[in-house]
């Protein structure tokens, strides 16, 4: 993995639990060189909270400054599953309903409510799906 595949901010710990470390980042002029920037949560916002899991949270005290890291890569699997696919899943079953129903309203709203399914699914996921686009943590600082 090369140096602009890492995604890297700084921020201090807000709240540690078990397996689990809250680091707010502020949005650094880094994000203005990220490939992604137009698509991420964090480049929206001046402080972004972010979960971190990790078996090492004994480690970490609230107010500790650390450095996160992840990756372009998770960066961009996260826009597939959060705008992609839903854009994808709309259009298709819009296009289907159309088909079957011939009713441009009736088919907006059932291609709207296809969401909740996919959704809802996405939900019920999100403990395996924040292993796979968790960021990596580490102490800036030597405490």
């Amino acid at each position: 993995m090369g140096m602009t595949d890492v995604i890297t901010h700084t921020g201090i710990v807000e709240r540690v639990a078990t397996n689990l470390v809250q680091v707010r980042i502020v949005q650094t002029s880094a994000c203005s060189g990220c490939s992604i920037k137009a698509h991420c949560s964090a480049s929206e916002t001046k402080e972004k909270l972010i979960d971190v899991v990790t078996h090492e949270w004994e480690r970490y005290a609230i107010g500790e400054a650390v450095k996160l890291q992840g990756t372009v890569g998770m960066g961009m699997r996260s826009i597939l599953w959060a705008f992609s696919i839903p854009f994808c899943v709309v259009v298709g079953v819009l296009f289907v309903a159309m088909k079957l129903t011939a009713n441009e309203v009736l088919s907006a709203t059932i291609a709207m409510c296809s969401l909740v399914p996919y959704y809802l699914s996405l939900f019920l996921k999100r403990n395996e799906l924040r292993k796979k686009f968790s960021f990596t943590i580490e102490k800036l600082t030597n405490n």
